[in-house]
């Protein structure tokens, strides 16, 4: 079976409230060709209705004979608010780097207007967001 850049259709319902969970199944063939699949990674995308990424989230799969994605619960993605001209995070553990528009990692204080990437890692799992500072 071949993956694509355009995943799963209707994996994520068509209307999703903020801080709303929301699941999703599936089982993957690893194909025999790849030669470290205890090397293998799973990325998700959130991608809106212009073909934007809003939200995207990389876990490791485990390997045979379980072959699944890492503890769930570790999943959820964290919470980022922007107060007092930077980025915190609510409620989550995890190193956070702040880029610019222009990819360049800008210090995470005194940020003037524009848009962000931030991109939050703990353990195996690592989350991208697009932010805007209004």
């Amino acid at each position: 079976m071949n993956y694509s850049y355009e995943g799963f259709k209707e994996s994520v319902p068509t209307s999703v409230q903020a801080d709303e969970t929301t699941e999703y199944a599936a089982v993957l063939n690893v194909p025999a060709s790849i030669q470290h699949a205890d090397s293998l990674h799973l990325v998700a995308l959130l991608i809106n209705s212009k073909g934007l990424i809003e939200n995207a989230a990389q876990v490791k799969v485990l390997p045979d004979p379980v072959t699944g994605i890492t503890d769930n619960a570790k999943l959820l993605a964290p919470e980022i608010i922007f107060a007092d001209g930077r980025f915190e995070l609510q409620g989550f553990n995890g190193t956070m780097t702040v880029y610019n528009s222009n990819g360049q990692i800008v210090p995470n204080g005194s940020l003037p207007r524009g848009i962000y990437v931030v991109k939050v890692v703990a353990e195996n799992t690592s989350f991208v967001r697009k932010m805007f500072v209004k």
